[in-house]
């Protein structure tokens, strides 16, 4: 199989012989913490979108998506550009499709289309040169898809990034 293997395979490391099978971890597994002084701390936890009894995070949708809108109307760096709705509506797109596809083809064969996000915004937004968004909703994304580690993960994901996308049209208040 090759790394890029569509239904999902590409995760998981080439066993050797007499070794357990193991996946990839993240960069923070594997030791290398986020840079300081980001913008929005990444968060990495199993209750990122939902508490410990299993019930949605709702502060997801209600004060920290509005901060989050905030923060992509108004970039924090010189370098960066204000986040237009078309570059928001334009992600938020590619999420629900990815839900369309997860509902047609199953979580397990979309997982490394949704972990591509990672690299679209990588795209739009480079470390250094023409940022087409700012930093602020890249480091927002990265979070996010970060945290996707199982369908209704992501199903929350995509419930946050439609609040974050209702209080984006909203405006400042």
């Amino acid at each position: 199989m090759t790394p890029y293997d569509p239904y999902g395979n590409y995760l998981k490391k080439k066993k050797k012989k007499g070794q357990k099978q193991e996946s990839q971890g993240t960069a923070e597994q594997a030791g290398s913490a986020p840079p300081q002084g980001q913008a929005l701390q990444q968060q990495h936890s199993e209750h990122f979108f939902r508490d410990e009894k299993g019930n949605f995070r709702c502060s997801l949708v209600e004060e920290e998506a509005e901060k989050w809108a905030d923060k992509f109307r108004k970039p924090q760096d010189r370098g960066d550009k204000v986040l237009t709705p078309h570059q928001l509506r334009r992600f938020y797109q590619e999420v629900k499709a990815l839900q369309n596809r997860v509902r047609a083809s199953g979580f397990e064969k979309t997982l490394p289309f949704i972990r591509i996000l990672k690299a679209k915004i990588a795209y739009a937004c480079p470390e250094r040169g023409d940022r087409r968004v700012p930093k602020e909703f890249r480091d927002y994304i990265e979070n996010m898809v970060d945290n996707v580690r199982t369908e209704q993960d992501f199903e929350d994901f995509a419930l946050c990034f439609e609040a974050v996308v209702g209080y984006f049209g909203g405006g400042e208040r």
